[in-house]
Formats: structure tokens, C-alpha cells, sequence
């Protein structure tokens, strides 16, 4: 039915009140308007039918009449690109219509104030310090994490900082740290609290230094995943990848965007950080921002993470970008630099920006001329340049031809070797390519980028099949479920595709990019 454009019109629009009164009677009204809501199927139906019902049903109840008259006098300003997909969104109805005007508080957690949702992150180009982040109902006397060598009796205390945001009528404390001084390819153990309330101690061990990429053929194991939601569909993915972190197989997870489908309901954020937390608290957990966090002008997004450039009080020259997790660069000096873009809009359309644009050039001109030291150049943002199965990359006109026009010259010309992006649930890789065409047909030294989609990791969305025919640039697709693994030694790329499965994950496709 209608009923959840109708929601999305009073979430974007409404604002934002701070009264608390009145949820039960906000959620009992919402009930009675689903009524007529889910029957509606335009705009102009939906305002009809508001104006009638509402005058016939809430003659006598003004505040009730109020409710109607808000959303008729915001329907008409929805923008025209924004009806797309709205009746995917996962809110718990009425609680999530009732939190996003303000009528009912959602809490991240309970007041035993014990962290959860522990999130490790890279600071930029360096091992010798790691970021954490986590969550907890209450402030408490202080932010702390406190780390020492594994199997040490010595151990450091860092002070970190707080954050939060009211959007949603979400209630919780963001808690941010920063261990330093830490020593390359070093198990550490760690826990995060306020001092008294703690969490358990966590192990996580430091990446090589530069040095030791140089002395041996030593390769470091990155996840791949793209639109990964905190539903069901997640839960294979995310039990293989649990199982590579405890064997020991996987260093470093690259999440690119749609960053657990919460769309604008904030618990969903509270489920999707913890369900992830076995992974995020043990090795670094990169991520770049989707359209489905869009929601506030990406604000939950923005406060939730601690991607290089949030603490500013670290060393600010291991990063640049926006300072705010929305774009930035990070990796391993001696082996791989990493570009984290940001594709989107506010309003779900593509767009890098022209400050975005300036940044990009510098960067990976910079990056360009350190191929002797760091080999390898790559990007990972949200929307794809080109893909297979989604009307957005085809004709002249779509959002894909917008990130061509803004980037594609860029990457060809600063050699960037590998694009990661998502967006489209479904999994593809190019063969090099430029300018909508192959280069070559082989991964031999390639003299252009080589474009991989991995947006296929799990969400209530679905996968949608590939067309019969494909460009001759796509040399693999899959619409199954699944994640990518990608090893990078300085000589060498190797991309495996797996199929996830709660059995173990099945390999699906594989290449390897050599220098």
C-alpha cells in the first residue's frame, strides 16, 4: 500500500519535537490512519483522502486533526526521486512513525550503562594506533579504553570523548578512544568502559609496518561487503566472516555503504552494530556511507563511527577527507592506499561534489607518485560507475553518468588499480576498462581500473537476476548472497567471490590483478 510514502512525507518534513507525552495516543492514531492510508495509491489520493477522513473522524480532537494537517501540507513537497523504494522501509509501525515526530523515545540499550556495539577503526595511513567506538545509555564519570600488550600485567589508559544525536527520538551516549603508540604485528587486549563499568577484555592484533611488506611477500586478507542489513538475510554472511576472524584469516573488513538498513529508525542501528560486534571489535571495520543512511542528512551515520579524521587530537597527517566519516583516505604504508569516496545526496541522488572532486585529485595525485613506496591505489565508494543489472547505469542520463563525469577521468588518469563499490545487490567485476570499455581481457599489469560491485552481502531488498545479455566489460556476475576476500601482497591482488552459506562459504568466482 501507500501508507509508507505517507510516513517518509512526515519523517523528512516534519521536524523534530521534544515533547515525550503522548506516544501511546500518537501510536493509537497511527493505528486508526493505517485504515485508509494502505488503501491510497497517488498523492493526490493520499491528500483526499487525508482532508476527508481526518475532517470526519477528528471533527472533535484537534490535536488528531493536527497530525493530518501536517503531513497533507508536507506530501506535496516530497521530492519526485525520493518515491523510489519507499515501501521497502523496516519500521515497526506506528513506533517508528511516532519516534520520527517526536512522540515516543527509542533507547539504544539499558541503563547498565555495560558497552556494547564496539567498533574498531584504522586512523589513516598507519598501524600505531587503532580507534573504538561504542555505545552505552548514559554518559557515566568518564570515557576510557584501557589496552596493554596481550599476556602483560602493564597496561595504558587513554581518555576518549562523547557524542550523540536526538534524531529518531534516539536516546544513547557514543563513546570515542584512541589506543596509541601501539607496535606493529602486536596482539594487544583492550576493554572500554568509564572507568568502573567495563567491558570484557577484547584481543585485536596491529597490521605490518611498512618495512615488513618490503622483506617478504606477505599479504594482508580484506572483506569485502556492501548493503548488509541487521535482518536475517545478513546472518550468513556475517557467521562466515565470524568464522575467518577466529581462524585468523581476516584482517580488515571494507563495508561500502548501506551500512545496516536501518533507514531513519534507530534501533535498527542499535541490532545491526551489535550483530556485528564479534567482527567490528577484532579487526578494523572500514566503512563509507549509502543512500539508506541518508536519513538526517546522514547524521546518525556521521555520529555512530570513528573513521580516520573524527579525533583530530591524533596525528592529522595518517589522513584527510571531511573529518566527519563521510569521505577520507586510509591503509598501509608499503602496500595499499585506500580512497574512501562519497557518492551520495541528502535528497538519494549520486553526487561526489566539486570540494569532494578537489580533494579526490589531490589525493590520488599524491598517492599516484608514491607507487615506490605503496604499490597499490585503490577506491571504494557507494554507486557504481557502471553496472550490469540496474537501470541507474544505463542510457545517457542516469546517476551513474553523474559519478562518470565527476571521477571516471580521475581514476584513469592517477592509475587507480581496483574500485570497490555497491549499490546494486548483486555481485560483478569489469574487465580493465575505460571510458565504457575493455582495455584487455586478462588482469596482467592492467593500463586502466578494473571495477568490482559487491552490494550482495544480505539485505530485505533481495538480489535481483542479471539480464541475458551483458557488456562485453563484465567479465563475472552473481546475484547470490555473498562477500567478497581480497589478498594484497606488493606484488599481487587475488579477489575471491564466496557464496555465503551458515555450512561455510562456497567460492563462486575468482581473478588476480598483478603489477
Amino acid at each position: 500500500g501507500f501508507s509508507r510514502v505517507a510516513f517518509i512525507f512526515v519523517a523528512l518534513f516534519l521536524g523534530h519535537s521534544t515533547a515525550q507525552d503522548g506516544c501511546s495516543e500518537c501510536q493509537a492514531q497511527i493505528e486508526e490512519q493505517m485504515d485508509f492510508w494502505t488503501n491510497v495509491t497517488s498523492v493526490e489520493e493520499l491528500l483526499e483522502s487525508l482532508d476527508e477522513e481526518c475532517s470526519t473522524k477528528y471533527q472533535n480532537h484537534p490535536k488528531k486533526v493536527s497530525i493530518c494537517d501536517d503531513i497533507a501540507a508536507i506530501a506535496v513537497q516530497i521530492p519526485p526521486g525520493l518515491f523510489k523504494g519507499l515501501e521497502t522501509l523496516a519500521w515497526p509501525i506506528p513506533l517508528g512513525v511516532c519516534a520520527t515526530i517526536g512522540k515516543c523515545e527509542t533507547v539504544c540499550c539499558d541503563d547498565s550503562n555495560i558497552p556494547e556495539q564496539i567498533h574498531l577503526s584504522l586512523p589513516g595511513m598507519g598501524v600505531s594506533a587503532m580507534g573504538v567506538s561504542w555505545v552505552t545509555l548514559n554518559e557515566g564519570p568518564q570515557t576510557s579504553v584501557e589496552f596493554r600488550v596481550s599476556g602483560s600485567n602493564s597496561s595504558m589508559i587513554n581518555i576518549g570523548d562523547t557524542t550523540t544525536y536526538k534524531w529518531g527520538s534516539w536516546i544513547g551516549t557514543i563513546h570515542r578512544a584512541m589506543m596509541t603508540d601501539l607496535s606493529a604485528s602486536t596482539k594487544y587486549d583492550y576493554r572500554v568502559g568509564d572507568g568502573s563499568i567495563m567491558s570484557e577484555w577484547i584481543s585485536f592484533t596491529t597490521l605490518p609496518s611498512s618495512d615488513m611488506f618490503k622483506d617478504n611477500d606477505l599479504s594482508i586478507n580484506f572483506a569485502v561487503i556492501g548493503d548488509m542489513g541487521y535482518g536475517n538475510k545478513s546472518n550468513a554472511t556475517i557467521a562466515n566472516l565470524i568464522t575467518l576472524v577466529d581462524n585468523g584469516e581476516l584482517d580488515v573488513v571494507i563495508h561500502t555503504g548501506d551500512v545496516g538498513y536501518a533507514d531513519g529508525f534507530m534501533p535498527h542501528w542499535d541490532v545491526f552494530l551489535n550483530k556485528v560486534q564479534s567482527i567490528a571489535s577484532r579487526i578494523p571495520y572500514m566503512v563509507v556511507p549509502g543512500n539508506h543512511e541518508l536519513w538526517y542528512n546522514f547524521s546518525a551515520y556521521k555520529h555512530r563511527f570513528m573513521m580516520p579524521g573524527v579525533d583530530l587530537n591524533y596525528d592529522a597527517t595518517l589522513t584527510s577527507g571531511s573529518g566527519d566519516n563521510m569521505y577520507y583516505e586510509w591503509g598501509l604504508p608499503g602496500l595499499v592506499h585506500f580512497l574512501a569516496a562519497n557518492s551520495e545526496t541528502a535528497i538519494d541522488t549520486a553526487n561526489f561534489g566539486e570540494i569532494q572532486e578537489e580533494w579526490m585529485d589531490n589525493v590520488l595525485s599524491q598517492t599516484n607518485n608514491n607507487r615506490d613506496e605503496t604499490p597499490w591505489s585503490l577506491a571504494h565508494f557507494h554507486r557504481p560507475l557502471y553496472c550490469s543489472n540496474d537501470g541507474e547505469c544505463n542510457g545517457d542520463d542516469g546517476l551513474a553518468v553523474i559519478l562518470r563525469k565527476q571521477g571516471e577521468a580521475m581514476f584513469n588518469d592517477y592509475h587507480v588499480d581496483l574500485i570497490i563499490e555497491a549499490h546494486i545487490h548483486s555481485y560483478e567485476r569489469s574487465y580493465p576498462m575505460a571510458n565504457g570499455s575493455a582495455t584487455q581481457f586478462d588482469y596482467n599489469a592492467p593500463n586502466a581500473p578494473v571495477y568490482v560491485i559487491q552490494g550482495s552481502s544480505g539485505n530485505r531488498e533481495n538480489n535481483p537476476n542479471f539480464p541475458t545479455d551483458v557488456a562485453e566489460w563484465s567479465a563475472a556476475h552473481s546475484s547470490n548472497i555473498g562477500f567478497g576476500m581480497l589478498a594484497i601482497s606488493r606484488t599481487q591482488m587475488d579477489f575471491t567471490y564466496y557464496t555465503s552459506d551458515m555450512e561455510g562459504p562456497q567460492v563462486t568466482d575468482q581473478f588476480t590483478i598483478t603489477k
